[in-house]
């Protein structure tokens, strides 16, 4: 793909190890731009930016920053961070991930914006994977591993983009879409926007700046999405209507409007539903890591609405079978607001372990106890450990019973636990 004539010969990114900003700067690789950039520690992300051309260095430092045209950095970095520190002192500009991939967007003519409390980025995937099974070649930022890529994001070589955006910084808002899909609109979030309404008016407003937008039916999306004058809401129902391998019913949800985007593009709607048929899911969507006498399963839900929504699927996929959940929250913000509703949807499983709660480098404990959630949860084993790792997998497998299916949930540091069960799964077998 050409470069579009892109004002930018030379970005840094701070923080470029996120899903996100290593999406930003592959498609930017991709575009011949020079991206180097620093994040707190070694991982897939950056070996995989490395060997497309990025030069990346672990460890923030100021002199990491060497001449940019542009800093951009992620909703985590703080500013006593160096290198930010250092941008701001030497004058030069800076976007939050999110405004850059607003600022990026407008040099594809059409552009496909993904938005949702729940979903966007299976939506995305669904929406990518539609296009490329059909003959296209679009670019594409995915905010999630997709087995089936070699990469979450690609510049492409045509002149659609399709890209999940972000509600959780507000940055949504600065999009400026040809076509807009928003899921579903929840509160998750509200409290880093300004609150409810202003997390509202942030999906208002990214829906005013589409010219067309594509909504699931809710009374929330109806309420803030009616006067849009290029709007169609998507109803499924409660019937399984589309042959997936991916299980849920929101799943079915997600397929449906992944489908009728698809449709919008140009695409043939007996191949956009051949293709998402084959669709394999995201890395962490109810990812099956062991299957033996027990399953492990691990899944990325951090929010009530989709710890309900796994189990249910679960339920569908492995009827009859004991399901057994281990649960890290993910920041003490949703422990306080949200307690009684994960206990309600973890009382759908048979035993549930609730363990410590990932704090996402934030220091507000005091802002709740987890051990709410179990205060919360109604008939069924439940208990709290806080166990390291290494002996929580001993005592889930010492425990394990043949035909348990163990979810592991969580967006937190709770994937540490599943190499570990899963090894020892395999020395019992």
């Amino acid at each position: 793909m050409s470069r579009r004539n892109l004002p930018w010969n030379n970005l840094h990114f701070i923080g470029i190890g996120g899903v996100g900003m290593t999406g930003l700067a592959l498609i930017c690789r991709d575009l011949g731009v020079s991206v180097r950039g620093s994040d707190k520690a070694a991982s897939k992300n950056v070996d995989l930016l490395r060997g497309r051309g990025a030069e990346v260095v672990v460890g923030h430092d100021a002199a990491h920053v060497q001449n940019p045209d542009l800093v951009v950095y992620s909703s985590a970095v703080d500013s006593d961070n160096p290198e930010y520190a250092a941008a701001v002192a030497r004058g030069l500009p800076l976007l939050l991930r999110g405004e850059f991939l607003a600022a990026l967007a407008p040099y594809w003519p059409t552009v496909v914006s993904i938005a949702g409390s729940h979903g966007k980025t299976t939506v995305t995937a669904m929406l990518t994977h539609i296009l490329l099974q059909t003959g296209h070649r679009p670019g594409y930022l995915i905010g999630g591993a997709v087995p089936s890529l070699a990469a979450p994001a690609a510049a492409g070589a045509g002149a659609l983009l399709v890209a999940e955006v972000d509600e959780s910084d507000g940055t949504q808002a600065a999009m400026r879409s040809s076509h807009a899909i928003v899921i579903n609109v929840g509160d998750d979030h509200c409290w880093s926007v300004g609150g409810e309404a202003a997390l509202r008016q942030c999906f208002q407003t990214f829906a005013c700046n589409a010219a067309e937008l594509l909504c699931y039916a809710t009374d929330a999306t109806h309420a803030l999405f009616d006067d849009h004058p290029n709007v169609t809401f998507v109803d499924v129902g409660a019937a399984k209507v589309l042959d997936l391998l991916v299980p849920g019913h929101h799943n079915q949800i997600n397929a449906t409007l992944a489908v009728r985007q698809a449709v919008k593009l140009g695409v043939a709607e007996s191949a956009a539903l051949d293709a998402v048929g084959s669709f394999q899911g995201v890395d962490r969507r109810l990812s099956l890591r062991y299957s033996g006498t027990v399953d492990v399963i691990e899944d990325y839900a951090h929010h009530p609405s989709e710890v309900e929504a796994g189990i249910a699927a679960l339920r569908e996929h492995y009827v009859g079978r004991p399901l057994r959940i281990v649960f890290q929250p993910h920041r003490f913000e949703r422990v306080a607001r949200y307690a009684a509703d994960f206990g309600r949807a973890l009382s759908a499983a048979d035993d549930v372990i609730v363990i410590p709660t990932f704090n996402a480098w934030l220091d507000d404990a005091h802002l709740a106890d987890p051990r709410a959630i179990i205060g919360a949860i109604r008939g069924v084993p439940v208990r709290y450990c806080d166990f390291d790792f290494e002996e929580l997998a001993s005592e889930l497998v010492s425990t394990a019973r043949d035909g348990d299916v163990i979810a592991i949930m969580g967006a937190g540091t709770v994937t540490q636990l599943t190499p570990l069960l899963t090894a020892e799964l395999a020395t019992t077998e």
